[in-house]
């Protein structure tokens, strides 16, 4: 989880500051491993309001899905 908050205050360039995990979901699959998806709240710097930011994590790939 450390690294997605990193990946995504790295990407944003420090405008969103992390808040709390909305919610955890993981994934098992035999051909591709372990998937993970994350809801992450974050404020806004610039406005103070609160995004939330649904990020993946599959086999060592993170992307954020709601771009």
């Amino acid at each position: 989880m450390n690294a997605s908050i990193t990946h995504l205050a790295d990407k944003y360039k420090g405008k969103l500051q992390y808040k709390r995990l909305v919610n955890g979901y993981r994934r098992y699959d035999p051909a591709r491993g372990m998937d993970y998806i994350l809801d992450l709240a974050f404020r806004d710097s610039d406005s103070g309001l609160e995004v939330l930011k649904r990020y993946k994590t599959t086999n060592n790939e993170q992307y954020d899905i709601n771009k």
